[in-house]
């Protein structure tokens, strides 16, 4: 494989270039950026050291943000190459541009937590009402340590909770092809009786969420889980908007309901938990395209 030499180049054949040598990777990346700059569900990379790499012709470069350098055709248009700051020293090609791209086979897929509801390796899920049944599953997943992290002082109370049915709350069990693999609350912050939120108007939709298992994260399931909970929530024409509250310190949560459209709103102490509130407007549901998208 070392003596192998790959030509590639864009559509009109104005750039080309050759790559000597096994690839260091073959991946499929499910990011936002690259599905914007690549307009394709997701993109599939070939990745050198910079030596093994040879242009023929130069490209141009696209900054498409700070530290990423993609290389294009600027008379046909073609997408190429990506180069970053976070991987110094190498040169990752679409593998569409290569003139043999049956040769490469991925072997994994990365920022699986970006890709589009029906990426996520196929199957059908679904949302069910929990029930009493599955005490030992939700007792189980709140020990796990992913869980605790997201949501480390509230004490469901399952024994009595999966009793009660009252109007303003679901409990809900997503499962995918009939495996449960994550739990949702979806409650009427105005009427829920703890009163949670505090004094919070009328017509709006709070929702908590996990996935169950560690194995089950970083596959997608997350952003599928929280869209049929959305079309839930909005299927009520009287819902203005949906709010959710993840920790302060959990990052990847905010940029996971950035992603969905969320809009931060404040700061908040929810008694222990420092966390942030952001809120989603029915119409910025419609208007980003997720409305009917989980179907």
């Amino acid at each position: 494989m070392t003596d192998v030499t790959y030509r590639g180049g864009c559509h009109c054949g104005a750039i080309r270039f050759e790559a000597k040598g096994a690839p260091k990777f073959v991946a499929r990346c499910h990011c936002d950026s690259c599905r914007r700059t690549t307009g394709g569900a997701f993109s599939t990379w070939v990745g050198f050291e910079d030596p093994q790499v040879e242009w023929l012709s130069d490209a141009d470069c696209y900054c498409s943000s700070e530290g990423v350098r993609r290389g294009f055709c600027k008379q046909c248009g073609t997408p190429l190459s990506y180069q970053s700051d976070k991987w110094v020293g190498e040169t990752h090609f679409l593998i569409g541009v290569f003139d043999e791209p049956y040769q490469f086979v991925p072997s994994g897929d990365v920022f699986t937590e970006e890709a589009l509801p029906w990426c996520h390796g196929g199957g059908h899920m679904q949302l069910r009402a929990a029930s009493p049944a599955d005490l030992n599953l939700l007792r189980h997943w709140d020990e796990q340590r992913h869980v605790i992290a997201a949501d480390p002082n509230d004490d469901w109370g399952w024994e009595e909770e999966l009793h009660r049915t009252p109007e303003w709350r679901e409990l809900l069990i997503a499962e995918l092809d009939g495996r449960p693999i994550g739990f949702m609350q979806i409650i009427d912050p105005a009427l829920e009786d703890s009163h949670y939120w505090g004094d919070v108007a009328d017509n709006l939709r709070a929702v908590d969420i996990w996935i169950g298992e560690a194995a089950d994260l970083g596959r997608g399931y997350g952003t599928t889980m929280m869209q049929l909970a959305l079309e839930r929530c909005f299927a009520h024409a009287e819902v203005t908007a949906v709010l959710i509250d993840p920790l302060a310190t959990n990052t990847r949560a905010h940029r996971f309901y950035e992603r969905l459209g969320f809009r931060f709103v404040e700061r908040r102490q929810f008694g222990d938990d420092d966390c942030f509130v952001y809120r989603l407007e029915r119409a910025g549901w419609q208007r980003d395209g997720f409305e009917g998208t989980a179907s």
